[in-house]
């Protein structure tokens, strides 16, 4: 069986205003290493690609300084949200992958081995996409902290997942839900160069979001595969103080 090509994508164009940090997020150490310089790694080490694709935004000089040629980049101009963000990789990518793997520069603890999983469930005869989950539980706050994650949405007679729904746009129900999306993903590399124009700003944000693909891949017929996180820390980004400081006990806890 032919080896797929694959492109890891790393999502790193935020401000990080939320941290109150003049730096951009995924510069900000957790257990003293950059966030962005633990993404990087974990994407050489997953033997999937030769390099990954950066999409910066907010001082994204300051990101390639502190990556280096360990990776390229693509300049997210204005910040449209995270389907545009993967969408102005396509220039760099059509043509040369099989598969995108999308992960963020602000997810700490993202291995090589979750990246591998992603990939092989997203492979098979039939179509799909696979993503990863966190089933949360009511740890030292963490459903407070983490309350902006979206919320996976399952069909109660199959169990599959319909939807993600962000919590902004989530009703009361939606938000108690404790099953979570990670952010990671693996999509088809010519099904997602077809859809993300589909993707439209019909939110409170009114941004184009990726987790909006999840719905669309359903309707297209396609599987989505998830990857439920046995150790749910795994699956965590910091995108704010409180955030970050949970980030640095899981990094302690996690060693």
């Amino acid at each position: 069986m032919k080896k797929p090509r694959v492109g890891i994508v790393i999502l790193a164009a935020g401000k990080g205003k939320r941290m109150g940090h003049a730096l951009p997020k995924v510069l900000v150490p957790v257990a003293g290493k950059p966030m962005i310089l633990r993404a990087v790694t974990a994407a050489e080490n997953s033997k999937l690609d030769g390099k990954p694709t950066i999409v910066i935004g907010y001082k994204g000089s300051l990101v390639k300084q502190a990556v280096g040629k360990r990776a390229y980049y693509v300049l997210q101009n204005r910040s449209l949200g995270t389907g545009h963000a993967v969408a102005v990789t396509e220039s760099a990518l059509k043509g040369k992958v099989d598969y995108v793997v999308v992960t963020y520069g602000d997810h700490p603890f993202v291995t090589p081995v979750m990246l591998r999983q992603l990939v092989r469930a997203a492979q098979g005869k039939r179509p799909a996409l696979s993503c990863i989950t966190i089933s949360v539980p009511d740890y030292r706050g963490f459903r407070q902290l983490y309350k902006n994650y979206g919320r996976i949405v399952r069909d109660k007679k199959t169990g599959s997942i319909r939807a993600c729904i962000e919590y902004k746009d989530a009703t009361k129900k939606e938000r108690a839900i404790r099953e979570v999306n990670s952010g990671q993903y693996c999509f088809e590399a010519a099904w997602l160069w077809k859809t993300l124009p589909r993707l439209q700003k019909k939110n409170v944000s009114k941004e184009y979001y990726l987790t909006d693909l999840i719905a669309l891949a359903v309707a297209d017929g396609l599987q989505v595969r998830p990857m439920v996180l046995k150790d749910w820390r795994l699956g965590i980004g910091a995108n704010t103080l409180d955030e970050l400081h949970v980030a640095e006990r899981f990094a302690r806890e996690i060693g």
